[in-house]
């Protein structure tokens, strides 16, 4: 996530990055392969895990830090529904999860899980 402090994105989320602590912290790991904001020059498509990629780094565009948003928002959907943003389980293929996340009006979490109906009034 881009932090004010640091104008880095991460754009590399993923599930086994993100770890809480026995506090209950909640802290991101793979940081080292941030980009800094504004930097098209050392993005790659392939880098990254294509689940969680943005539309806009599919699309080759500079991405913001709505680019993590989109791969955290991604995270949560799948994390309450137990089913990946086409409502169903992820893709096998790159060309298939890419245009998914291009193409994709996710079912309501609460069609999928009945026991998340906090998370529909978002």
């Amino acid at each position: 996530m881009c932090t004010a402090q640091t104008n880095f994105l991460h754009l590399n989320l993923a599930p086994e990055l993100i770890h809480i602590n026995q506090r209950g912290e909640i802290f991101l790991s793979g940081i080292a392969n941030a980009t800094l904001l504004g930097d098209k020059t050392s993005l790659k498509l392939y880098e990254y895990p294509p689940l969680y990629i943005s539309p806009e780094e599919i699309n080759q565009k500079t991405p913001s830090p709505a680019s993590d948003v989109y791969s955290l928002a991604v995270l949560l959907y799948q994390l309450v529904t137990n089913k990946w943003i086409n409502g169903k389980q992820q893709p096998k293929t790159n060309d298939a999860i890419y245009k998914a996340h291009l193409e994709s009006n996710p079912p309501a979490p609460i069609s999928l899980n009945k026991k998340s109906p906090i998370i529909s009034r978002v």
